[in-house]
């Protein structure tokens, strides 16, 4: 074993323990993993040419991989990252990850093994981006004057730390004390980045890599740089996206690379940070007639029923739709969840904030219930469920718990009902909707 190693799962919670010093069962929870031979898909990623949205100017859909090119103009960002961001658990082990390559004809190396870019800059680790730079999280940055870490709070750069001073294995394949694995890093190769961290005052966070070794020992985790605090959160927050951000810097240059999946695990630990639950309760309903299967639900998606979103400010915030409860009339409907990220998409719309189910104001989503109709040209349609005619007006559970599923980052949330009967002419119905929301 180097000593520029962490090997496995046991040692990682060794050196990753608690801020209470509870060691973890070593089992590794993935929340979410996302395969680019899938493309471009809004549910997973969200994708930016100079801070456009789901423009797809700078970037192409590869085999394997999703690549990343700016334009040559004066200035030219494309950025990307996990359509959700990993939500951590109380009292564990972090470890969101990705595959990155800069281009070899952006990397250089000198003699020294310090590495850095003939042009531009790019930033790789989990961290917010508010369009125009990063607000919170960590991350490895290049630019043509070096590598380092970097450690973002409130939108200001706390901590940078130069490749030649990373405190594990500054990777210059140098050997020595410095560089005990005695390699070099090479962002031209489609390293396996890692970044794992646990919070609170005497949380740690580092960054690293992963390496495939094969059984019985499937994966190493090399870490080259760690930061621990000093009396103060690592962070103002422990759910981050990955991201990968990379902007030609005023240069007139194209700066290119590809991205080859994005993950976000965790070890050990019990729950969220902070859950809690906001109904939102509507009664007889109209619900329009619009068809009698659901096909092609974008071409009738029926009246809008509820709409929902993150407040401003809180795109940490984890939200789900869990448990939508029925009672319907004598004909059978069409539910439909929709995910929008314009919200001209629903007409008539007003967003309240919403009620918890203590009827205490420490809700962060808004919900509306007054929208008129709704254009699914550019949503994309999540779910689709059917429920049967009433049956001694019981309700009936529309989106069982087991098949909630996670609001993507900037994206609304709307639920549509269309009646079975195309003769029919329209029908009421009473709805419960939990909302589950947490840190």
């Amino acid at each position: 074993m180097s000593d520029g190693y962490e090997l496995g799962t046991a040692k990682v919670f060794q050196d990753f323990a608690t801020a209470f010093d509870a060691l973890k069962t070593a089992e590794q929870n993935v929340q979410f993993s996302i395969d680019p031979s899938q493309g471009l898909t809004r549910e997973r990623y969200g994708w930016y040419s100079n801070g456009n949205i789901f423009d797809s100017s700078y970037f192409s859909s590869d085999a394997g991989e999703i690549g990343i090119s700016t334009g040559t103009g004066s200035t030219d960002t494309a950025r990307i990252r996990s359509g959700y961001a990993g939500q951590y658990v109380s009292q564990s082990l972090a470890q969101p990850g990705h595959a990155v390559r800069i281009d070899s004809g952006n990397v250089n190396i000198d003699g020294s093994g310090l590495v850095s870019l003939s042009h531009g800059n790019v930033k790789i680790g989990p961290f917010m981006h508010d369009g125009s730079q990063v607000t919170e999280g960590f991350f490895i940055e290049f630019d043509s004057s070096g590598t380092r870490f970097v450690r973002v709070r409130g939108g200001t750069r706390v901590t940078e730390v130069d490749q030649a001073n990373w405190n594990l294995d500054n990777m210059t394949g140098q050997g020595g004390s410095a560089n005990p694995s005695g390699e070099q890093l090479d962002p031209s190769e489609m390293y396996i980045y890692n970044y794992p961290f646990t919070w609170y005052n005497s949380g740690r966070l580092s960054i690293g890599r992963s390496r495939t070794t094969g059984i019985p020992k499937p994966q190493q985790i090399q870490l080259w740089h760690e930061f621990q605090p000093s009396g103060e959160p690592n962070l103002n927050t422990a759910n981050l996206p990955v991201q990968i951000v990379f902007d030609n810097a005023g240069t007139g240059q194209s700066l290119s690379g590809a991205l080859g999946g994005m993950q976000y695990s965790i070890y050990g630990g019990d729950g969220p940070v902070e859950k809690r639950v906001t109904e939102a309760i509507d009664n007889d309903i109209s619900i329009s007639v619009a068809r009698n299967d659901p096909i092609d639900p974008a071409a009738q998606p029926g009246t809008p029923i509820f709409a929902v979103r993150r407040q401003s400010g809180y795109e940490d915030l984890e939200v789900m739709i869990s448990d939508l409860e029925v009672v319907p009339s004598s004909t059978d409907l069409f539910f439909y969840v929709w995910y929008v990220w314009d919200s001209s998409a629903l007409s008539g719309a007003s967003f309240n904030q919403a009620s918890t189910r203590n009827f205490s104001s420490e809700t962060r989503i808004e919900i509306d219930k007054s929208a008129t109709s709704f254009d699914a040209t550019n949503a994309i349609n999540e779910r689709v469920f059917r429920v049967s005619g009433a049956k001694n007006n019981e309700k009936v559970s529309v989106f069982p718990r087991e098949a909630e599923s996670r609001l993507p980052l900037e994206a609304t949330a709307v639920v549509t009902a269309v009646e079975a009967d195309t003769n029919g002419n329209g029908t009421t119905a009473d709805v419960v909707m939990p909302i589950i929301e947490g840190f």
